[in-house]
C-alpha cells in the first residue's frame, strides 16, 4: 500500500471500531444517559470521554500484545478471522439477552455541579474495571484486519487516534441525542439501541465468517512485514526490498515458496529510483565508474517447474507522428523456450520513478501480467500448466530499485494421488535394489495426544516415482535433486478406515540437498494434507523417523524384512 491508502486504512477501521467499541448500551452507557438527563449535556459527554480514554488504553494494550504473535497471526490470519467474528456472534447474542440497567447502581451523593475532570475520571474507571471489553476489540481486531504486517507502526498511531475519535463521536451523538430527546427516553430506548447496535454487530460477524471461510478454501496468504524488514529477503530494508546496483552484474533477490502453487498470485509495489531516460546513472564495470545514459532496467520473474518467466522494465520514450511522449518498455521473456515479447505503454503506468503497482496471476493454466500506477490493466498473457515454485525482483547496472507491500496468494495443487494400481507390486519389489522401497508399518511414536493422534496402525508400501523431482533455481536451468517416494497404504487404518483404500497414498518424501533428510507431505486420518515444516530422516536398522514440528511429536516407521 502507498502512504495514503496506508493511512485511509487504519484510519477508517479505526473510526469503525471506536464506534463499535463505545455503541452497546452497558453500564457506562446508562451512566453517561443518566447524567445527560440529569445534570446536562456536558456531564455526560465528559463520562463518555472517560469512557473513551479507557477504551484506547484497552486498544493499545490489544495491539501491542498481538504484536508479539505477529507470525502466528500472519499464518492463520483467516482462522483468527473466523475467531474474531465467533466472539462477534456472541457479543451480539449477549446484547439481546442483556437488560441494560441490570448492572447500574444509581451514584450515591452526586453534587449538583461536579468538575469535568471528576467525571472524566468516573467514567475511565466505570469503563476500566470491566477488562471483558478485551475480547470485544480483539474480535474487532481480528474481524478488520486492524493490526496487519504490510502497514508500517506509525500509521496506527492514526488509526489509535481515529479509534479515539471514533468513541467521541458516538458519545457526542448519544449525549446530543438524549439531550434533544429527554422528554421522549426511556428504558425501552436502550432496549433498542442495544438491539440494533446487536444486529449491526451480527451482520459484520456474518461477513467475517464468509469471508474467512472463503480465504482458507482459496488457499494461503504471505504478508511481508515492514517492521522486520521483508524478511527473508537478502536486500530487505524496513520500508522495502531495495536493490542498488552499482556494478556491471544483475542482482537479484528470490523468494522459494514453501509448497508448489497451482493457482498464485503476487502483488506488489514498485520504484524505480533511477528511471528517467534523459538522466546519466553510473556503475562499476573493471574497478572503474562508468556513466549510463540510458535509464536502467530493473524487472520481476517467476519460476516454474519447468519455465521461468521475467519481466523487465525501463523507462522509454513513444514516438508518434506528432509528438514523443514518455513511455513504458516491458520486455517479457520465457527463459525455458527463449521466447520474448516487447511492449511499450504510456498509459496507466508512471513511467519514471514513481510507484507503480504490479501483479502477476496464474490461474486455470494462464498466466497475466498488469501494471498501472492505479488500476492494473493486463499487459501480457501466457500459459503454462506448470506450478509455480517461486518469485524474484532483478535490478540491472545503475539502477535503485525499492519493491514494497508484496502479498502473495496461492494455491496448493493435491500431489496426493488415489488407488495406485498395485497389479504385479510383489513381483515388482523382488526385484527392486532400492533399499527404500517395501513394506513399512509403525514402529514407534512420541505424540502430543492433544495436538497430533495416530489413526491406525499402518502398514505401508514404499514405491520409488517413476520421474526424477526438479527445482528451478532463479534465471537458471534445472537443478535435479533425486526421486521422490510414494509410502501407499496397505491396510490398518483404525479412524475413517471406510474411506481408505488400498493404494492411496499416505506420505509422500521430497528429497532435500542433504542426504537422507526429505521434505515430508502428510495425510492424515481424515485425508487432509500436513506438510508444514514436516522433515523425514533415514536412522539406524532400517527405520524412518518423522517429525511433526508443531504438533510436538515424532514418529518412527520401520521397513518390514
Amino acid at each position: 500500500m502507498g502512504f495514503f491508502e496506508s493511512l485511509f486504512y487504519t484510519l477508517w477501521r479505526g473510526l469503525a471500531i471506536g464506534v463499535l467499541i463505545s455503541a452497546p448500551m452497558g453500564p457506562v452507557g446508562i451512566l453517561c444517559i443518566q447524567r445527560t438527563l440529569y445534570k446536562g449535556r456536558k456531564t455526560g459527554l465528559y463520562t463518555g470521554i472517560g469512557a473513551a480514554i479507557s477504551d484506547l488504553i484497552y486498544c493499545i494494550l490489544t495491539g501491542f500484545g498481538l504484536s508479539f504473535i505477529e507470525e502466528f497471526i500472519e499464518r492463520n490470519q483467516n482462522v483468527i478471522q473466523l475467531a474474531g467474528s465467533a466472539v462477534l456472534i456472541a457479543f451480539a447474542i449477549y446484547l439481546f439477552k442483556k437488560n441494560p440497567a441490570s448492572s447500574l447502581k444509581t451514584p450515591q451523593g452526586e453534587q449538583p455541579h461536579v468538575s469535568p475532570h471528576k467525571n472524566i475520571l468516573g467514567g475511565f474507571f466505570f469503563t476500566f474495571s470491566n477488562p471483558l471489553i478485551l475480547f470485544l476489540i480483539i474480535g474487532l481486531f481480528a474481524r478488520f484486519n486492524f493490526t496487519i504486517p504490510e502497514i508500517n507502526f506509525y500509521y496506527y498511531i492514526g488509526g489509535y487516534i481515529a479509534i479515539f475519535c471514533g468513541a467521541l463521536l458516538w458519545w457526542e451523538f448519544v449525549t446530543f441525542t438524549v439531550n434533544k430527546l429527554r422528554a421522549h427516553f426511556n428504558l425501552r430506548s436502550m432496549w433498542l439501541i442495544n438491539r440494533i447496535i446487536g444486529v449491526i454487530i451480527l451482520i459484520f460477524a456474518v461477513v467475517g465468517i464468509v469471508t474467512g471461510a472463503s480465504n482458507l478454501a482459496k488457499g494461503e496468504t504471505i504478508h511481508w512485514n515492514k517492521g522486520r524488514g521483508y524478511q527473508p529477503f537478502i536486500y530487505s530494508t524496513p520500508a522495502g526490498i531495495k536493490i542498488e546496483n552499482e556494478s556491471d552484474t544483475l542482482k537479484y533477490d528470490y523468494y522459494a515458496l514453501p509448497r508448489l502453487a497451482d493457482g498464485f498470485t503476487l502483488r506488489f509495489r514498485a520504484c524505480n529510483i533511477n528511471g528517467n531516460p534523459k538522466k546519466r546513472y553510473t556503475y562499476i564495470t573493471q574497478g572503474k565508474k562508468t556513466l549510463r545514459t540510458s535509464n536502467p532496467h530493473w524487472g520481476f520473474f517467476i519460476t516454474l517447474e519447468r519455465d521461468t518467466i521475467a519481466v523487465t522494465v525501463k523507462s522509454s520514450e513513444k514516438v508518434t507522428a506528432i509528438e514523443t511522449i514518455p513511455a513504458v518498455e516491458i520486455s517479457v521473456y520465457n527463459l525455458a523456450t527463449g521466447e520474448k515479447k516487447r511492449i511499450v505503454r504510456s498509459e496507466k503506468i508512471n513511467p519514471y520513478n514513481g510507484d507503480n503497482l504490479w501483479e502477476i496471476r496464474k490461474e486455470d493454466g494462464k498466466i497475466e501480467i498488469s501494471g498501472g500506477e492505479s488500476e492494473l490493466p493486463a499487459i501480457f498473457t501466457s500459459y503454462s500448466l506448470n506450478a509455480v515454485t517461486g518469485f524474484g525482483f532483478f535490478a540491472g547496472w545503475g539502477d535503485s530499485l525499492l519493491v514494497s507491500d508484496i502479498d502473495v496468494d496461492y494455491e496448493t495443487p493435491d500431489t496426493f494421488i488415489s488407488n495406485i494400481p498395485l497389479v504385479g507390486l510383489e513381483e515388482y519389489l523382488s526385484q527392486s535394489e532400492d533399499e527404500m522401497e517395501g513394506y513399512w508399518t509403525i514402529f514407534d511414536r512420541d505424540l502430543e495426544e492433544s495436538l497430533l493422534k495416530l489413526g491406525g496402525s499402518y502398514t505401508l508400501v514404499c514405491l520409488k516415482s517413476d520421474e526424477d523431482s526438479a527445482t528451478f533455481s532463479p534465471l537458471k536451468g534445472p537443478e535435479e535433486r533425486g526421486a521422490a517416494y510414494y509410502f501407499v497404504y496397505i491396510d490398518g487404518a483404525s479412524v475413517n478406515s471406510r474411506n481408505w483404500n488400498r493404494g492411496d497414498v499416505k506420505v509422500i518424501l521430497k528429497p532435500t540437498p542433504f542426504e537422507g533428510i526429505y521434505d515430508v507431505e502428510w495425510r492424515d486420518a481424515m485425508k487432509q494434507t500436513m506438510d508444514y515444516d514436516l522433515k523425514a530422516q533415514i536412522g539406524e536398522g532400517n527405520t524412518l523417523s518423522i517429525q511433526f514440528p508443531y504438533q510436538s511429536s515424532k514418529l518412527r516407521l520401520r521397513k518390514i524384512p
